[in-house]
């Protein structure tokens, strides 16, 4: 193993031949052994330039997570506890129905209450906080028979309900039936008075009286509905709706079925109790003011929608305020100008901010704009407008030469605005600060000078589901259930920002005893990468000043560089949660609290596009230019499989008898679980690395099936083995 680097020579000793180990079902000889190792330190090995922290985050807090969880939603309310709704959808075809989940977690990591939303299959699960903590949440159900209602308000519909929570105990203060809803955004004015956005496929849904109602087409409409509930949850106070009734549709048949469509993104109150609405929509005549700045939607049916800015009475009677924003489409048929308003917020000044993705080029950016054109296929795009003057006080465009969006806004108490998004780019507007690699970000925008004054990347997963302001800075989390908590620093110290299983794609919340992880952050390590020596048969716990340490224990290392170190998971890991650092010499980084489970597996990958690191029947590499045949053996290699008997050393390379995996693995193809004739660890490999023998289908239809593992109820991500079709 001391040629890490070193280009090996494939020999298949014996592979899945005639000649295979009826133990082992396979022989991995030495060059084989480092080729794996090759793949993987080739994923993660990357120079990067020096970083300054332009965040620093203060901490990696575990959102406690089940088999199959994803975070949907993540607010912080005055103590800086978190609350979030996850939906969970468990792996394969013989497990329970999906369901949601509603948790406060606090300062410290401990789960304070957790409760269970039966039958919840929808990904709309906005959250609302009052001044006194309490929570409110809105959502559809598919099983409303099963769901906790104190109170029905409409029978008709798939199950709509609206829900407060005591924010001390999570207790049950009212959950109320409302057949028609599907939430888009959720808010609580002073009174407790829940108002929900929702886009509903119908013409005929009932207004209250007085309320502002727009005219409707019959058929295939859905306009926007604005519906306030009372303080206890039993009675309709407002409903109004806002759309247009036509769309701008072309190409004959392809506009049969074309829906009207007008939703709202974001609900913001101002000072004055006054409801506005941020959001998109595909309609040519939706109800404008007089005064508003643009009067004509960019939408059609392959360009799609345009933004909408739209301000109500507190009442709901009124219609103060609408204009559409936006860009235009190059032609008629052309697919450019499509514009998504995903959020709103407003400043201490009563400005309304919006924030979304455009492919638009003819955004109307402002004078101080930092990006005044498209730089890619898709950017993000931020707007403030000023309610007193009528006027876009700052326009610009945000992103690169790919693909990229912004998804979330939160405004500090001192006025600085925090966004946060994906990109596929290379090159974000500002200087890109602490980590720098990355699928997802989090900038900062100073409203007075407008300057870009931070960004930073974070690997996927870590942004998306919440942006929120806490009494030291603002969390942010995406899908994976991990939350960063985060604030603005120039320090230079080691700084956490994301742990990955070595194998994954994406951030994770819970590591597993013998995982190979990677950490990502800024001022790990020395810029320069170092690679273990393992020639030794022993992974070391201190590569030059760097140790990784659990609980106060150091880890096993097997490569560092700036802003990246790879560790192996102790096997003797705390089994209820653990505690890590990176001590860089004398300085220590941040901490990341993450649970630990009995498994989370993942296939190590040898490129973006998710293809496993496998062998085929005959022990050559699975490849582009080397397809498995189907119905054949193929070897996947990963970690993060869990405990091993007898227990090994940790850091260990293993030869000779192997121990063997705790518990059942499974291989899932569409949900199926296929034959596995071998699953435990990897000869000649480090403990920890595990290898999972399996059986292709006899059919899949593709060259590129994706497949996953299953260990313990917890499922992989997915992977791809290349077959002749």
């Amino acid at each position: 193993m001391r040629g890490l680097y070193k280009k090996p020579r494939f020999q298949a000793e014996s592979g899945l031949g005639s000649d295979f180990d009826p133990q082992l079902r396979v022989r991995v000889t030495q060059p084989v052994a480092c080729r794996l190792f090759l793949i993987w330190g080739a994923l993660m090995a990357f120079l990067v330039l020096p970083s300054y922290a332009g965040f620093q985050v203060q901490k990696l807090q575990q959102i406690p997570s089940e088999p199959g969880q994803q975070v949907v939603t993540t607010k912080a309310d005055s103590k800086g506890d978190l609350i979030v709704t996850a939906y969970v959808s468990p792996p394969g075809l013989y497990t329970p129905g999906s369901f949601a989940l509603i948790k406060k977690i606090d300062t410290s990591g401990n789960e304070l209450f957790s409760r269970i939303l039966p039958g919840v299959i929808s990904l709309a699960l906005p959250i609302a906080i009052d001044n006194n903590d309490d929570i409110y949440v809105a959502g559809t159900t598919s099983t409303p028979s099963e769901f906790p209602f104190t109170s029905t308000l409409s029978t008709t519909g798939d199950g709509g309900f609206v829900m407060k929570l005591r924010g001390q105990d999570g207790t049950i203060v009212y959950s109320t039936s409302w057949g028609y809803l599907v939430p888009d955004s959720v808010a609580v004015d002073s009174a407790g008075q829940l108002l929900v956005s929702t886009s509903i496929l119908s013409a005929t849904l009932p207004t209250t009286p007085g309320a502002y109602a727009s005219p409707v087409s019959e058929g295939m409409n859905a306009p926007m509905y604005l519906v306030r509930f009372s303080a206890a949850g039993d009675r309709i106070m407002l409903a109004a709706r806002f759309g247009g009734k036509t769309a701008s549709c072309y190409g004959g048949s392809s506009c049969v079925g074309f829906v009207q469509y007008t939703g709202g993104g974001q609900i913001v109150l101002d000072s004055q109790g006054n409801i506005w609405v941020a959001g998109s929509t595909d309609t040519t005549d939706l109800p404008l003011t007089s005064n508003a700045l643009k009067k004509t939607c960019g939408c059609s049916n392959f360009a799609g929608a345009d933004g909408f800015l739209a301000e109500f009475s507190g009442d709901g009677s009124r219609l103060l305020y609408a204009t559409y924003f936006g860009t235009s489409p190059g032609d008629v048929f052309g697919t450019t100008g499509n514009d998504t308003v995903t959020a709103a917020a407003a400043d201490s000044a009563g400005h309304i901010w919006m924030v979304g993705t455009t492919n638009g080029a003819d955004l109307p950016v402002t004078a101080n704009a930092p990006q005044k054109q498209l730089a890619g296929g898709t950017d993000g795009f931020m707007a403030e407008y000023d309610p007193a003057t009528n006027e876009l006080l700052y326009v610009t465009y945000f992103g690169g030469t790919g693909d990229d969006s912004i998804t979330n806004i939160e405004i500090q108490p001192d006025g600085t605005v925090n966004i946060s998004g994906q990109s596929n780019s290379s090159t974000l507007p500002g200087t890109v600060t602490g980590l720098s690699r990355g699928t997802d970000f989090v900038s900062s925008i100073d409203p007075h000078s407008y300057a870009i004054t931070a960004v930073t990347r974070f690997p996927s997963g870590s942004v998306g589901s919440g942006l929120a302001s806490t009494p030291t800075g603002f969390v942010v989390s995406g899908t994976s259930n991990v939350a960063a908590l985060v604030q603005p620093s120039s320090a230079n110290t080691p700084s956490i920002y994301a742990v990955v299983n070595s194998g994954g794609t994406a951030v994770t919340g819970q590591v597993a005893p013998g995982e190979l992880i990677s950490l990502y952050g800024a001022n790990l390590a020395s810029l320069l990468p170092v690679v273990a020596d393992l020639s030794s048969g022993q992974a070391p716990t201190k590569l030059g000043v760097v140790e990784v340490l659990f609980d106060g224990t150091p880890a096993p290392l097997l490569y560092t560089q700036g802003d990246q170190v790879n560790a192996i998971v102790p096997f003797t890991v705390n089994l209820s949660a653990t505690h890590i650092v990176v001590s860089n010499g004398r300085v220590q980084s941040n901490e990341a609290a993450l649970g630990v489970e009995i498994a989370a597996p993942e296939a190590f990958k040898t490129n973006t596009k998710l293809w496993a690191a496998a062998l085929n029947e005959d022990g050559t590499v699975n490849s582009a230019a080397n397809h498995a045949k189907l119905g054949s053996i193929v070897s996947v290699f990963g970690t993060g499989f869990g405990s091993l008997y007898p227990p090994p050393k940790d850091g260990q390379i293993l030869t000779g008898t192997l121990p063997t995996l705790a518990a059942l693995v499974q291989v899932l193809y569409q949900g199926l679980p296929l034959e596995v004739t071998y699953a435990g660890p990897a000869p000649t490999l480090v403990a920890g690395v595990t290898q999972v023998n399996f059986r292709l289908p006899a059919f899949t239809g593709t060259s590129t099936p994706a497949f996953q593992f299953l260990r313990d109820g917890w499922p992989s991500g997915d992977f791809i083995v290349l077959v002749d079709e």
